[in-house]
């Protein structure tokens, strides 16, 4: 299935979330589940942007979303540090930027998009066989191996649509962290993983510990693909 198709069928996906309020999104053992206000998950199944782009400001302009709000979307779904006292000021006391405000809402939408495309599109966490897939695919995405990446996206279209929503999160994620003007001694990578995935953290270091491993990923990690993964990375292809 190409591209293009792979795309228009998630953009239908979308359209049905109209039916989710705050009372009814599910849970996820791997995932942090989105912090939302029903008026912004109404609006989430707006497919396109310049729509949703006005959406979102006709709630910021008029008062739907307010400056509390915004911070703790920040503190829920960004960055809770120790940065997060100066961003409590810049939010409650003297934030008008339209811009920042805006990013950050899409962001919180996207990841709305992404929790639900991973949890009923894609899987159902309460088969063992989902839980060992999903498990694996963050695995694999966190290693960040991009000749693994581009063979297995290849190879199964569940794993390039996760791969593909998450890059796309964190494509906006890194424009967030430069508007809030934050600096990290850490990658942005690892901060962006540390907050969608906590919960998958956590099992994961039981799992070494206790090396169940290689248990839960023998049936989908990838095998002899390192002459395959080569090829396909190459710059003329």
């Amino acid at each position: 299935m190409d591209n293009e198709n792979l795309l228009n069928i998630i953009d239908k996906y979308l359209k049905t979330l109209i039916r989710k309020n705050i009372l009814n999104i599910g849970n996820n053992v791997f995932l942090k589940k989105p912090y939302l206000q029903n008026c912004l998950i109404k609006i989430s199944c707006i497919i396109d942007e310049k729509i949703l782009a006005d959406k979102i400001l006709f709630l910021l302009e008029h008062n739907k979303i307010t400056n509390e709000d915004i911070f703790e979307i920040v503190k829920n779904s960004i960055i809770n540090d120790k940065n997060i006292d100066n961003l409590q000021k810049h939010f409650l006391e003297d934030n008008e930027n339209n811009n920042e405000n805006n990013k950050l809402l899409l962001y919180q939408i996207k990841y709305f998009r992404l929790f639900h495309i991973i949890t009923e599109l894609l899987f159902d966490i309460n088969n063992k066989n989902n839980y060992d897939e999903l498990y694996y695919f963050i695995l694999l995405y966190i290693n960040n191996n991009k000749s693994e990446i581009i063979y297995y996206s290849n190879k199964n279209f569940k794993f390039k649509i996760f791969n593909y929503y998450l890059n796309d999160l964190y494509d906006l994620y890194k424009i967030i962290i430069q508007l809030l003007n934050i600096s990290y001694d850490v990658d942005i990578f690892n901060l962006f993983l540390k907050n969608i995935f906590s919960k998958w953290y956590f099992i994961y270091k039981d799992d070494v510990i206790n090396n169940k491993i290689n248990d839960i990923i023998k049936n989908y990690k990838i095998k002899n693909s390192s002459i395959l993964s080569r090829i396909l990375c190459m710059n003329n292809l």
